[in-house]
Formats: C-alpha cells, sequence, structure tokens
C-alpha cells in the first residue's frame, strides 16, 4: 500500500525536514519520542538477532533473504544484543548466557586463518561458503561483539572464550607488508579488496591497535588516508568515504564512544554528523529528480535496492551511486546524532509506505520513485539500529566496549585526547608529498638529448626517494637502492627537460607501447590549466611515460591524456650503469599550451615492479584526495631570467 499526500501537506512536510536538516546540537537537547516508540524499534530488530539463526549452532544469518548463510558480522550484532535483551527483560540471564556461549563454541569451531573468519560461513558448521573472503572487517564486527560480551559476563568461561576469540587475531600479517591494512585475503589469490582507509574500517585499525597478542604498529593510524572536502552544499568541511555511503561513519561509533574527543586529525563523532547533514543536504540538492528526496526522505547508503545491493552514497564522495533509494536503518541508527531529525524521518517512512515495516524492523530499502519497498532486512543493519539507539539511551554498548584492555590500549595508541572539534584539525593523511612547488629554472646552455649529464651536474637536483615515505603515493619500497629518482629540470625558448637518474636493484621493463607504465617506468604529468588531472583526454592534461629499456633493451617512450600519441618532437636517451639509469628528456613548449604563460601542475613519478612483488610508486607531488575525481600535482611555474 502506498500513500500520495496532497501536494500541499507534501510541501509543508518536507519544509518541516529540511529546516530540521539546519538544526545543530540543539535538536539533541529535545528529542520528541517516547520510550514506547523506541522499545518497539528495538525489540524488532532484538528479535532479529535472537530468533534468526541455525536452531543447532546459533551462528546467526546474514540476512533475512532465502537460503542466506550465516556471517561473523551478524553473530557480531547477536553477541552485542544480548546485553541488551537482558537489561530490558527480552530474555533472562541465564538464557543470554547460554546463547553466548553457544555460539562462543560454534565461531571456535569455524575455520580461520591467522584468527580471522570468512565474511560467510555455512549455517550449520561456520565452514567457508560462497568462496568468501577472509574479511577483515567482519572479523573486526565480529571482535567488538566479543569485547561486549567479555565485559558483560566477566569473569566467567564466556569471558575466556570471547577473548580467546579475539587475541588468535594476528592484524600486523594484514599489513601485508604496507604501512595500512588490507580489506580482504583468499587462499585462491591472496590479498585482495586494495587498502583499507578511512571508512568504517576505523573499528579494525582500533580492535587490531589495541590486541594484547598482535597488536599493529601505532604507525598504522597515521598512515591511514583521512581525505578532506566540503559538504554537499559547501558549507563544512569533512573527512569523507570513497563510496559516501552513511554507514561506513556510523558503524564504528555503535561500539567505539568516540564522543568528545579527536586525535591529530578529526573529531569522528562530528564528522559522523557533519556526514548525516551532508547526506540530507545532498538529497535535498537532487529533491527535482526524485520523489523520494522530494518527500523529506535521506539516507544513502548501502543497502538492498530494486537492483540488488548497491553502496548508495553522498557528496562529497568520489563515487557517488543514487536513484531515489533510501536506507531507513541508516536514519534510525542516526538517532544519537540527530534525534529530532532521524525519528521524523523514520515516522515519514512509515506513513509513505506503510508496508516498509517488518517483523524485524524497518525493511532495508525504500524508493518511491520505483514503487520499491525491500522487506527483507539485514543483520549489521538492524545491529547499528539496536546498538545505537541503546547507546543514546543508557550508554550501555560504549560502557562496556570503553572498559575493555583492547580499547584503553587502542585510544592510546591511536593519540586520542579531550575536545570536540568541528572540522578535521589537519587535512589528510596524505602519501605523496602533496602541495609541493617548484620552479623550472631557464637554461644559460645548450643541452644534447644523450644520456649524458655533464650538462646537469651544477644544477640543483630533486630526490624523489622513499625516505620516510613523504614520496611514496602507492605500495612498499624499500630503500633509495629499491627505487629513487634524482631529476633536474630545465627550459629554454624552445622546450623543457627533465633529466636525472632513475635507482632500481631489479628493471622490470616486459610491457611495450601504451602498456610500459604497468612496468617500471618514469611518468612525468602537467595539469595545464590547474584545475585537477583526469586523464579524460583534456586538452590540459599532458602525460609521458619514459621506459629505461623495452622488450629489446631500448628505451621506450609514449604519451597518454591529451596527446594519446607519442609525437616525433619528444626525444629521450638513457644509458645504463648497472643499478643505474642516467636519463634526459626533451618536449616542446609548444606541446604544452600555456605553459610559458601562466603557472601549472606538475609532477614526476617512477613506477616500481620487483618481481614477485606488489608494484609501488613514487611520486614528486600528487593529492588523490582532497578534491574527490581529480588528481591534484605540485605547483610549478618557468623561471623568466637566468640566473
Amino acid at each position: 500500500m502506498w500513500t500520495n499526500p496532497p501536494r500541499q501537506r507534501r510541501k509543508f512536510i518536507l519544509g518541516v525536514a529540511l529546516a530540521l536538516a539546519s538544526v545543530g546540537t540543539a535538536a539533541a537537547e529535545a528529542p520528541s519520542f517516547d520510550s514506547s516508540e523506541l522499545d518497539r524499534i528495538q525489540r524488532a530488530a532484538f528479535d532479529y538477532m535472537w530468533e534468526h539463526r541455525d536452531p543447532k549452532s546459533a551462528l546467526v544469518y546474514n540476512t533475512t533473504e532465502s537460503n542466506a548463510p550465516a556471517s561473523p558480522t551478524a553473530c557480531g550484532v547477536a553477541l552485542s544484543a544480548i546485553p541488551i535483551g537482558i537489561e530490558r527483560g527480552w530474555i533472562t540471564r541465564k538464557d543470554g548466557y547460554r546463547r553466548a556461549q553457544q555460539l562462543l563454541k560454534s565461531l571456535g569451531k569455524a575455520p580461520r586463518h591467522q584468527g580471522f573468519f570468512y565474511h560467510f560461513l555455512e549455517p550449520r558448521s561456520g565452514k567457508r561458503t560462497w568462496h568468501s573472503e577472509l574479511s577483515n572487517i567482519d572479523s573486526a564486527i565480529l571482535f567488538a561483539g566479543a569485547m561486549v560480551i567479555a565485559e558483560y559476563f566477566e569473569n566467567t568461561t564466556v569471558a575466556q572464550a570471547a577473548n580467546r576469540l579475539i587475541e588468535g587475531a594476528n592484524w600486523p600479517w594484514f599489513l601485508d607488508g604496507e604501512e595500512v591494512m588490507q580489506w580482504g585475503w583468499t587462499p585462491e589469490r591472496g590479498f585482495e579488496g586494495g587498502p583499507m582507509h578511512f571508512s568504517e574500517a576505523i573499528l579494525s585499525y582500533l580492535i587490531g591497535l589495541g590486541s594484547p597478542s598482535h597488536p599493529l604498529p601505532k604507525d598504522a593510524w597515521a598512515a591511514m588516508r583521512r581525505p578532506v572536502a566540503t559538504t554537499a552544499d559547501g558549507s563544512a568541511k569533512m573527512v569523507y568515504t570513497p563510496d559516501g555511503s552513511l554507514f561506513a561513519y556510523l558503524l564504528p561509533l555503535a561500539w567505539f564512544d568516540l564522543r568528545h574527543q579527536h586525535d591529530a586529525y578529526l573529531d569522528y563523532w562530528t564528522n559522523a554528523t557533519t556526514a548525516i547533514h551532508s547526506n540530507i543536504q545532498f538529497c535535498r540538492l537532487n529533491q527535482a529528480s526524485y520523489r523520494t528526496y522530494a518527500e523529506g526522505l535521506w539516507g544513502l547508503s548501502a543497502a538492498i535496492g530494486p537492483d540488488g545491493y548497491k553502496a548508495y552514497g553522498a557528496a562529497p564522495a568520489v563515487r557517488t551511486a543514487h536513484d531515489g533509494t533510501v536506507a531507513p536503518y541508516v536514519v534510525t541508527a542516526s538517532l544519537p546524532l540527530v534525534p529530532d531529525l532521524a525519528i521524523a524521518t523514520h515516522r515519514r517512512m512509515k506513513e509513505l509506505a506503510p508496508d516498509l515495516w517488518t517483523k524485524y524492523g524497518l525493511g532495508d530499502a525504500l524508493n518511491l520513485d520505483r514503487r520499491f519497498v525491500c522487506r527483507d532486512t539485514i543483520a549489521l543493519d538492524q545491529g547499528l539500529v539496536l546498538l545505537m539507539i541503546e547507546n543514546m539511551r543508557t550508554g550501555l554498548i560504549w560502557r562496556l566496549v570503553m572498559r575493555h584492555p583492547i580499547a584503553e590500549r587502542a585510544m592510546a595508541q591511536a593519540g586520542f585526547m579531550p575536545g570536540a572539534r568541528s572540522e578535521p584539525l589537519t587535512p589528510s593523511s596524505i602519501p605523496g608529498n602533496p602541495g609541493a612547488s617548484m620552479t623550472i629554472p631557464l637554461l644559460d646552455h645548450a643541452v644534447s638529448v644523450d644520456g649524458a649529464l655533464s650538462e646537469w651536474i651544477r644544477d640543483e637536483a630533486m630526490d624523489i626517494t622513499p625516505s620516510g615515505r613523504r614520496h611514496v603515493e602507492s605500495g612498499a619500497v624499500r630503500d633509495a637502492k629499491d627505487a629513487s629518482v634524482l631529476a633536474y629540470t630545465g627550459w629554454d625558448r624552445e622546450a623543457v627537460y627533465v633529466a636525472g637518474i632513475i635507482t632500481d636493484d631489479e628493471l622490470v621493463t616486459d610491457a611495450a607501447g601504451a602498456d610500459i607504465y604497468q612496468d617500471d617506468c618514469l611518468e612525468l604529468y602537467w595539469d595545464l590549466d590547474r584545475n585537477g588531472f583526469r586523464f579524460d583526454k583534456n586538452a590540459n592534461d599532458v602525460q609521458l611515460g619514459l621506459s629505461p629499456g623495452g622488450p629489446d633493451g631500448a628505451l621506450q617512450l609514449w604519451a597518454w591524456g591529451a596527446l594519446n600519441r607519442l609525437p616525433d618532437e619528444v626525444q629521450g636517451a638513457v644509458r645504463r650503469d648497472g643499478p643505474y639509469t642516467f636519463f634526459e628528456l626533451r618536449v616542446p613548449i609548444g606541446l604544452l599550451p600555456g605553459f610559458v604563460d601562466r603557472p601549472a601542475k606538475f609532477s614526476l613519478s617512477y613506477h616500481d615492479r620487483d618481481t614477485g612483488e606488489k608494484p609501488a610508486k613514487l611520486h614528486w607531488s600528487i593529492d588523490t584526495a582532497s578534491d574527490p575525481g581529480t588528481i591534484l600535482f605540485g605547483d610549478v611555474a618557468l623561471q623568466r631570467r637566468a640566473p
């Protein structure tokens, strides 16, 4: 059944919702709901965790969809739910203890690797199913639940079993030799999913930092990228996730109490609140295109939408997917941060789509434009609703987690200190030496492009090395012998020159033509109009590559971006001497339109690909986070007069 209120009433409702969206912390002081309403919402979510399980193993099903597997995530929120059920009188302490005991026993028998669990489990046996990956974040959610139950039933065999589960995780193994962790691993393919940066991964890093047995190094917390951009309407700054899915900001806050404190980068509670408002603002800005948003609804987050499970998200994320689908669970889970706004939107969703309410709470997604209601629910989504409301009401989960020794160590290692902050304290922790600047000197002598550097030795060079990881954009470079570049630059009225020495203890140059970037390769980038490099053949984005030696050992040059071919006028030369490659490159000024007249953005990078290892990349100056969807290089200008 669908409702379609009169136009004037819809305008009124929308006006109220948008007015609430602009309310700050004042709205949190007088929430307009009663305890019976919260009881009903919480009880429905709790019933999922208590009822929707395998009867023998007690492993909890990941979703209410037919033939759904179990998951460590579902089990983690189920363990967290038990103290809530006991304290609210929905189950007895004895029954809660027995369920925790049964669940931990089954999890203890489930196959693991390095102490971590597979993403999806066969419900009866706990074995890996669906060829799923060993999941970092899903294991972390399970460990968070184990922390809750260990503290609630402290000094019992349940507490001992829960803590053993957590202590088995070898967190440094998930670094895979790098400074940040990886998302997943499979026996067939090894590590996959890429590096874990700012997102729901905050939970993994905190538990990893606090591990009593195999802790992460504290440098991993600092190495995690926290990209900063403005909100959807440009009113504030925030650290954002790649896809803008709202649940990622809330998930760590369901267990860790991060209110009124911050680390060296940001206040995570305030940042999540800003993300909620940015989500609302994004929907507001797109209300002309979607009825869902025009009705005052918001909540773009990963959910089971009309086209299947999708990570819906809002600006300022780099990748935003939205089609009028909102996720009710993330609205309700926002209650502790924006109480009046969240409850008003929760009620509005039920009013517009009465079929949205299910046995276990609001269905996972709603799209008015496509007349779609998802009546299936997901364990994690309902778990967030249950835990966040309980934290708002009593702080129970926060108290249990924050008194666990893992949380105490984690907060110290991450460097948290008292005090709320309205915006990020520093830009992101971004590798690649962002924001550097240089001036290319005007040459007072002729240059022969022959690979000899006699013309350059008196000039100042830029040293691009892995020292201190300042110039490391991605991957791991052991030391300057593994990969580094000493580069000189200069120009005259005809051309720009780049020359120098590449140090690489193993040259891999099997690729040819446009693919040379896949192997050891020097690259130069010009963003001539300074509006961000986009790899879209923009006339002002020029990219050149130099391979120290192709399959036949000879120098290879290539051009991408605006040129999309190698002009005959580009000249290059190399000379090899053991691990050293001496190079020179001449780029005619005519291929760099406007460069003589105005400063530009520029960088020089070096790909390093060693046999049997993951590729790495050094960059003189690159920032891939501060301007979503674009790449920013360092500032460069031409010296007008010779010294």
